[in-house]
């Protein structure tokens, strides 16, 4: 299928679903209007009251068809997270294709799937303030998972480069606002880590806190799971520096796009002539000078065959290459 045709196709499935929900909600707003004003007398065509279609949501569990609005606010729930697991789901099971290519890759997916249901039991039966402690190790692994990769790209493949792979596909530099905001990245991921682990250990209960720490420790493992073989080939190697720098197949899929990235100069789009030149500063736009001129016009005597065996007095023959001097001082 092309790539066109599936976004298309997403975008009329998002147009749907979008106008399916916001047309369920009106519906249920119009009953619990129904419903409010069998008790409520408001005049809406004398004074229409905005603020009513604000308060209807607050006073569902004072109406009888409150049950309605929470099924409407859970499938809006799953509409609206079931792309992301979805996503996620994909991804997890790329990886772990990727590393067991002996297993099916539907068999991958019915185990991802299996295994997010019965993790997230345990989270439907534990109580609201026993989640806290999960919740910090949830969001001191996403900060510490993007900051390693932050740390990473910015600083060890370095802000030029990644800014060379910008402008290599969108055909403009980054402003150096931007070039300085990705050099802080790493900076601001550490900043935020050090406030979570003293978020952390300010928790008066210890069941919240080995929480945390097995949730990071998990997450830990399972990148560390993903890892594991290449770090094995680099360490048989002898070469464990070898794991920071850029795979040989990095870059654009295409293999011309991939050649065209390595051979890429910066300078290329800021040229101003369509010469191509070797001096290019802010003083001189560039430094293409003609090699060769000819004369304005030339009598057909002069151009004569017979010409060429006639030497004058000075020895001088009409030529129609001269110096660039020439051309230049008159």
């Amino acid at each position: 299928m092309s790539p066109f045709t599936m976004i298309d196709t997403t975008v009329v499935i998002f147009t749907v679903v979008t106008t399916a929900i916001a047309f369920a909600r009106s519906l249920i707003v119009r009953s619990l209007y129904a419903a409010l004003s069998g008790c409520i007398e408001i005049k809406i065509a004398v004074t229409p009251h905005y603020l009513l279609f604000v308060i209807i949501p607050l006073s569902v569990e004072f109406i009888d068809l409150h049950k309605l609005y929470v099924f409407y606010v859970y499938l809006n729930l799953t509409v609206a997270l079931v792309p992301g697991l979805a996503i996620l789901t994909l991804t997890i099971s790329k990886l772990l294709h990727n590393e067991f290519r002996s297993v099916k890759y539907i068999y991958i997916i019915g185990i991802s799937c299996f295994m997010g249901f019965a993790l997230s039991l345990p989270l439907t039966v534990m109580p609201i303030n026993k989640l806290n402690g999960l919740m910090i190790g949830h969001k001191f692994s996403s900060l510490y998972l993007g900051g390693f990769k932050a740390l990473i790209v910015m600083w060890m493949y370095g802000v030029k480069k990644f800014s060379a792979d910008i402008q290599f596909w969108l055909g403009f530099k980054p402003t150096v606002y931007w070039r300085t905001v990705w050099m802080l990245l790493p900076v601001t991921f550490c900043v935020l880590i050090v406030n979570k682990i003293n978020e952390l250990s300010k928790l008066n209960d210890l069941q919240q806190q080995i929480l945390a720490i097995v949730w990071v420790g998990f997450s830990f493992l399972i990148v560390a799971v993903f890892q594991i073989k290449t770090i094995a080939r680099y360490i048989l190697q002898s070469n464990l520096l070898g794991i920071l720098r850029s795979s040989t197949k990095y870059g654009p899929i295409d293999p011309d796009d991939r050649k065209r990235r390595k051979c890429f100069d910066e300078t290329i789009t800021s040229r101003q002539c369509r010469h191509n030149c070797i001096m290019l500063s802010e003083k001189f736009e560039c430094n293409h000078l003609p090699l060769i001129f000819k004369r304005q016009s030339k009598t057909s005597n002069e151009s004569s065959l017979r010409h060429i065996f006639d030497a004058g007095a000075t020895r001088n023959r009409p030529s129609s290459v001269v110096d660039i001097s020439y051309n230049n001082y008159n």
